[in-house]
């Protein structure tokens, strides 16, 4: 039987049908969280042959300790996982010190978490991307959206959500205003740096650049 250990299977709480389906599948599943074992969903404690409870999962060695207990006691620990990203960088970590072949490792992280050493995988995919610039200082990233034209999209390096898309909120400061909505932002406003130069590159949509095709779906017919 397989050692299958579960990072904070009580969170989200549908978490709970992954190590159902996991146990069903044979596998031998440990939880490892921080929600008293008595406050788990019953569905879940039927799901789990055992959990261990650490005071935070933020604490690396509260973690690294629950490992080593289940390794101990179980053997060898054939998968390590907690399907949330929040986590991802920790599961590479242990799956890395307990030499769990089965899943990312830390080395494998800045392929996975840098969108500027993501590209590289992208393109050895065939897959086209769009230019880049790494902020270094302001006269940097003006020459280089001088040099592709607007409109441009200021990202974060590592954050992995895209709420600064998606809710259209800039982190940088615009003629003085922050935070400005990135759809009110004129070809000429003077973008102003703050302290977020080591933290983000400008990443430019320049689809008709790139030749990129857009393929729609067909309007549904006439009823």
């Amino acid at each position: 039987m397989q050692n299958f250990i579960f990072i904070s299977p009580n969170f989200p709480t549908n978490y709970w049908q992954f190590c159902h389906e996991l146990k069903n599948n044979g596998m031998n599943v440990l939880g490892i969280g921080d929600q008293p074992y008595d406050e788990l969903k019953p569905e879940l404690k039927d799901s789990l042959n055992e959990y261990y409870k650490v005071g935070s999962l933020e604490n690396y060695d509260e973690v690294y300790r629950a490992v080593a207990f289940f390794a101990f006691k179980y053997g060898r620990i054939d998968w390590l996982e907690s399907n949330n990203e929040y986590w991802l960088e920790r599961d590479a970590a242990l799956r890395t010190d307990f030499h769990i072949t089965s899943g990312f490792q830390t080395s494998d992280m800045p392929r996975i978490k840098y969108k500027s050493k993501m590209k590289e995988y992208y393109q050895k995919a065939g897959i086209a991307t769009a230019r880049y610039h790494m902020v270094d200082d302001y006269e940097g990233c003006r020459k280089f959206i001088d040099e592709v034209g607007y409109p441009v999209v200021v990202k974060p390096e590592t954050i992995s959500n895209m709420a600064s898309m998606i809710c259209g909120i800039s982190p940088l400061m615009t003629n003085g205003i922050q935070p400005k909505k990135l759809n009110t932002i004129q070809p000429r406003d003077t973008v102003t740096n703050p302290s977020l130069a080591k933290n983000i590159f400008v990443l430019v949509f320049s689809w008709y650049r790139q030749r990129l095709t857009v393929r729609r779906q067909p309007p549904p017919p006439d009823r």
